[in-house]
């Protein structure tokens, strides 16, 4: 058990604190509880052996072309919303503020977890019990070394 995570004392909180400007915070927090809905979503599909919609939950919200995955991208990865040398005060856009804020070992997990998720749902078309929990486990791996080395509060 992690010492910030021990029941019954006041341990200290030893993971990294990462400072995002609020708006940020506010969409990465509501990206993380879909996150959560998601996993909870797939689960569920699993207990009822409905591979396919675990397959789908796990492609289009959790997976490397989920919309929440654009952030975990290699800035080589990404599309520009800029061209070269526009200066105009156009607002970043949440790929450049991940870029910006985001520590690189933090965006390579998330990037770790979108792999996985695409790896899950690849896996779980093939109804294999085994090996879709495999890869389910390998998707919440991910998640736990996150929240636990980092937070935003």
């Amino acid at each position: 058990m992690n010492s910030h995570m021990s029941h019954g004392s006041a341990a200290k909180d030893t993971r990294e604190m990462v400072q995002f400007p609020p708006d940020m915070q506010t969409h990465f927090l509501g990206n993380m509880r879909d996150h959560l809905q998601t996993l909870n979503e797939i689960v569920d599909a699993l207990a009822r052996d409905d591979y396919a919609a675990a397959s789908k939950a796990a492609a289009e919200r959790l997976g490397l072309d989920s919309p929440s995955a654009a952030g975990c991208r290699p800035p080589s990865l990404q599309q520009v919303s800029r061209p070269p040398g526009n200066k105009s005060p156009k607002p970043m856009t949440m790929e450049e503020m991940m870029e910006a804020y985001m520590p690189e070992a933090m965006r390579g997990i998330g990037l770790s977890m979108h792999t996985a998720a695409s790896g899950l749902a690849k896996v779980a078309m093939t109804q294999d019990r085994a090996g879709t929990m495999a890869a389910l486990s390998h998707v919440t791996q991910n998640c736990v070394s996150c929240h636990s080395s980092y937070r935003l509060r």
